[in-house]
């Protein structure tokens, strides 16, 4: 599983045969080929339940939106609007 920036990242890590995760901004979309979070979709979901992060290549990418102190999501919206 390898953890990427950005869409142009994935699609290079995809063709090479990883799966990937990636943060996203709060508004962006999905690539086509990636689910997001399961617990972002439900908080009742555990990770160690989920295990859709543990790298097993039969398994879709994901994607998981940006959250946490608004100073870090306006950094990372920062971030993101540079690339």
């Amino acid at each position: 599983m390898a953890s990427v920036q950005s869409s142009q990242e994935a699609r290079v890590a995809q063709n090479q045969g990883w799966r990937t995760f990636r943060i996203i901004a709060p508004e962006a979309p999905l690539d086509e080929n990636e689910i997001l979070c399961r617990h972002t979709e439900d908080d009742r979901v555990r990770c160690d339940e989920c295990r859709l992060c543990d790298g097993s290549s039969s398994k879709p990418n994901i994607a998981d939106r940006i959250h946490g102190l608004n100073w870090k999501v306006s950094n990372f919206i920062k971030y993101v609007n540079q690339q």
